[in-house]
């Protein structure tokens, strides 16, 4: 890529190329804190590609700058990751900025060169497991796991439904026992979990509930851009109808092919871990049918002031 820039964008949000997560109505649904801005990135005075972030000021000293999501070449155009982020990186040193990082669960940095890029950062590798729709949906069912094709069946068999509903109080009450049965809280806050049930009225998001009568036994709620659908959030009821939580992907990634969606993303994993009850939730993911996906998170100081701030945010253990 020849001649390839970044200048700050005088927009609200990234074209329809960037994720989904770039966008200033998802900025505003998740609020974290700072001021959303765009970066766009030029190759020869043209735009082919522009990011979302976050601008935050850290303990009223540190700059720092939050990418929100890789980014991703406008229709038409292709972008190197690593030549990308170089040059952004090179940017923000330009404008001052003291730490770039990008450690969201939802990022796909991805290139096998932004190691070289990011020699100077704290690197963290995590993955996903991406599943190719184009196939079509029976297609899928026939390549998921046998265990899975079973439970859907015993789902079917007992009348699970399967509804594009997610009623809130009861999400976040399923939200609560799921993360309860692993002995930890519920890491969303419930003014959140409404607002990114709400958001389906303005944004690309679907919701599905799994329900056996009366009883709601599993649901997900899967944003989506032109790229992928993501599996953001979901849970399960204890003991929960065998099947639900199969039957619940299978309607997502049904939906999503209808759409024109390409790709489903089951979200963060990893290849090796100790904890049993995340290795259930990978083995459940890997099942579903999807391929491993390699990511890298990261945090990449660009001055003295950006490296003594990632320290002592390490020390009081803010990371």
């Amino acid at each position: 890529m020849s001649d390839v820039t970044w200048r700050w964008a005088a927009r609200d949000a990234p074209p329809e190329a960037g994720s989904i997560f770039q966008t200033s109505g998802w900025f505003a649904v998740k609020r974290p804190g700072g001021r959303h801005r765009v970066a766009e990135c030029l190759r020869d005075g043209r735009r082919v590609a522009s990011m979302g972030l976050r601008e935050v000021r850290t303990a009223g000293v540190v700059k720092r700058i939050e990418l929100l999501a890789e980014p991703r070449g406008e229709t038409g155009e292709t972008l190197d990751q690593a030549e990308a982020l170089s040059a952004f990186l090179a940017f923000a040193r330009r404008e001052g900025i003291d730490l770039v990082e990008s450690f969201s669960n939802m990022a796909r940095w991805t290139h096998p060169g932004l190691a070289a890029v990011l020699s100077d950062a704290e690197t963290e590798p995590f993955g996903t497991y991406r599943v190719d729709l184009s196939p079509g949906v029976d297609a899928l069912r026939a390549g998921m796991h046998s265990e899975h094709r079973r439970l859907l069946r015993k789902a079917e068999a007992a009348g699970v439904i399967v509804r594009p509903i997610l009623p809130a109080d009861a999400f976040i009450d399923l939200m609560d026992e799921t993360y309860g049965r692993g002995g930890k809280e519920r890491p969303f806050d419930e003014a959140y979990l409404r607002r990114v049930i709400d958001a389906r009225e303005t944004l690309d998001l679907l919701v599905f509930s799994a329900w056996s009568g009366d009883t709601l036994e599993a649901a997900a709620i899967i944003p989506f851009d032109r790229s992928r659908g993501y599996y953001l959030h979901g849970a399960s009821r204890t003991n929960a109808a065998q099947g639900a939580t199969v039957a619940v992907q299978m309607a997502a990634m049904a939906a999503l092919k209808a759409k024109g969606v390409g790709v489903y993303d089951l979200g963060g994993a990893r290849r090796e871990t100790t904890d049993e009850r995340l290795r259930g939730i990978f083995r459940f993911k890997e099942r579903v049918g999807g391929v491993f996906e390699d990511c890298l998170r990261w945090r990449c100081p660009l001055t003295a002031v950006g490296r003594g701030g990632l320290a002592l945010a390490h020390r009081l253990g803010a990371f």
